[in-house]
């Protein structure tokens, strides 16, 4: 799976933080778990269509899409904000044959590495989805410091 974070749509694969060594390699700074009264299918649509209504100071578009195979989608959001110096990416990765969704929030770090910086995984459970999320410690340090600079100006 390529994608299209640096370089159109053939970047290398992903991996979460390589310029942060205090964090590579480690679990998640934190795990939440949750369960919606909803079926799976209401959730996927929801989440493909929750950047319907956006404010003036925001632009969400789906850039690319790709079928992996008959039961497999994957779509790629870019999320650009007014406040962010940077476009912000969703991989959303949904298999309807095992009814499951898998959702990265990303961006580049400083040295232009990908770094997840959360995820969320979906699985239906009856008539309701179950929601795991996990958010990372793998962006450049400097991140925060370029998005206050950015802010100011």
């Amino acid at each position: 799976m390529t994608s299209p974070l640096s370089d159109g749509l053939n970047a290398n694969v992903l991996h979460r933080g390589k310029q942060d060594k205090e964090w590579a390699g480690h679990p998640p700074v934190m795990k939440l778990n949750y369960k919606y009264s909803h079926p799976f299918s209401a959730i996927a649509k929801a989440y493909l269509t929750k950047y319907n209504w956006e404010s003036r100071t925001q632009l969400t578009t789906i850039a690319h899409v790709d079928q992996v195979d008959d039961d497999t989608i994957v779509y790629w959001r870019r999320c650009e904000r007014y406040s962010a110096p940077q476009a912000g990416w969703e991989k959303v990765t949904i298999n309807r044959k095992d009814n499951t969704m898998k959702c990265d929030t990303m961006m580049l770090n400083t040295d232009k590495t990908e770094s997840i910086i959360d995820s969320h995984k979906f699985w239906a459970d009856g008539a309701h989805t179950k929601n795991e999320l996990s958010v990372f410690a793998g962006m450049a340090k400097s991140y925060k410091v370029e998005t206050f600079k950015y802010g100011i100006s």
